[in-house]
């Protein structure tokens, strides 16, 4: 299902960054219908401290310039902690994009995050279906993964930053070492609020 395989190598530069710690986080709830995610529950006081802290670290550090494309969820949590980096490195670069939004957890969405850990469950059984309206695994995979095809289509030697959230940056992440999709929670170490991680793409095993 890794549809990275069909790419003999990645011409760019890649980073992951989970959004900083949102109003969602805090209230230890799931938001992740669009409708509610791109223009409420935005990042935190201390989310944005976390933001810039973690751009002005990658700037120091020369992950990062004004030249760096920074491609970001649309939902509100991921676009406010795009908008601190983008200021802090001078990018003029910043795209919004659905294939980066949030997993949609269906009859979850605004629930207690104690539901997550039964989505993972549901994940082992299946990854293309479910009985909770939960969008699934292989349909989190399809789009993040068009994303870098295009990606890797229209860019050559360019580093870019994706902007996502926890789930979808495991997947990220995970298919560009080609983990199984039901080892990514196993497998990958979760990604904190603000962190970021540069990805670098393993050939298939032949």
């Amino acid at each position: 299902m890794n549809h990275l395989n069909s790419l003999a190598q990645i011409k760019n530069r890649y980073f992951l960054m989970r959004h900083a710690l949102s109003e969602a986080n805090v209230q230890k709830i799931i938001v992740s219908s669009p409708h509610k995610g791109v223009t409420f529950y935005g990042i935190t006081a201390k989310g944005k401290i976390q933001a810039q802290e973690a751009a002005e670290e990658a700037l120091k550090n020369g992950l990062f310039d004004e030249n760096t494309l920074i491609y970001s969820s649309d939902f509100l949590r991921c676009q406010e902690t795009a908008r601190i980096v983008q200021k802090v490195i001078q990018s003029t670069h910043l795209v919004l994009t659905t294939k980066l939004h949030e997993r949609f957890f269906g009859d979850y969405d605004g629930k207690g995050d104690e539901h997550y850990k039964i989505v993972n469950e549901m994940d082992v059984s299946s990854l293309e279906s479910n009985d909770v309206n939960v969008e699934t695994a292989a349909s989190v995979i399809k789009r993040v993964t068009s994303l870098i095809v295009d990606l890797e289509e229209q860019y050559e030697n360019e580093t870019i930053l994706l902007v996502s959230h926890g789930f979808p940056c495991a997947v990220i992440d995970g298919l560009f070492h080609h983990l199984p999709i039901r080892e990514l929670r196993a497998n990958t170490p979760l990604f904190q609020n603000a962190e970021i991680r540069q990805i670098t793409f393993e050939k298939p095993k032949q």
